[in-house]
């Protein structure tokens, strides 16, 4: 039977890893078994913590993430731990120790043990700062993120592939069921170009119905094969509060 101890080594040599990784950034990593988290100290710092060690399942991070945005988390942590995805890159509003809330981007991935189960839940935590490039619907970065991303690609001269896609009929859909649907199916669009994406590239909502994701490290080719099972998923239709389209 493995001792806490023995948890909290293997949490710390995986952690000094993610650090490396994060080049020092707010480092979160989960042992799924043990159901203890190590943070960085900054983070500790920022969030208030008790201490760099928190025991507890990933629902006491709930508590920090705002109330609009915890279904989003919380499903993509179930997600995670029931083996469905292995990465996420994603935007929370986060309580910070003050008590106000800060545009936080969690960027990671599970680690899976002999068995092929989720054992260790990774990542870095990113301030976004300027929540004018962050889209409050879908909490994916924006077209002026997208933008900023773009230039600094140009900028460190990386190569990257931009794919602009989108949702047809969205007028019809608003008139039909409501803003407050349409803002749904937003969403579980967003969900499911961040399934399709993983840690391969940063998912956008740009204007209206429209999305665009960007990739360094997938090829052209390799991007019109996701594309094309993207659109196939598409058209079979998303099913949002019980109703299909």
């Amino acid at each position: 039977m493995t001792t806490n101890s023995e948890h909290r080594k293997f949490l710390d040599n995986l952690f000094d890893a993610f650090t490396i990784l994060g080049r020092g950034s707010y480092v979160s990593v989960y042992d799924v078994n043990g159901k203890i988290t190590r943070y960085s100290p900054v983070a500790v710092e920022l969030f208030g913590l008790s201490g760099e060690y928190v025991q507890g399942d990933y629902k006491l991070w709930a508590d920090y993430i705002h109330p609009e945005d915890r279904f989003a988390y919380t499903r993509t942590m179930k997600a995670l731990i029931d083996g469905e995805t292995k990465s996420y890159d994603l935007t929370y509003r986060t309580r910070l120790k003050d008590g106000t809330y800060a545009m936080l981007r969690y960027i990671g991935a599970t680690i899976l043990d002999v068995d092929g189960k989720p054992d260790i839940i990774g990542g870095i935590m990113i301030n976004e700062g300027l929540i004018e490039s962050i889209d409050p619907v879908t909490l994916l970065r924006n077209q002026y993120g997208f933008s900023r991303d773009i230039a600094a690609a140009i900028e460190l001269n990386r190569n990257c592939v931009a794919v602009l896609c989108g949702i047809n009929k969205m007028d019809n859909i608003n008139a039909e069921h409501g803003y407050t649907f349409g803002n749904s199916v937003l969403q579980e669009a967003a969900w499911l170009l961040q399934e399709a994406v993983g840690q391969e590239g940063t998912v956008y909502r740009m204007n209206g119905a429209k999305f665009a994701f960007l990739t360094e490290s997938l090829s052209p080719e390799e991007v019109a094969v996701k594309y094309e099972k993207l659109r196939r998923a598409a058209q079979a239709g998303l099913s949002v509060e019980n109703v299909h389209d």
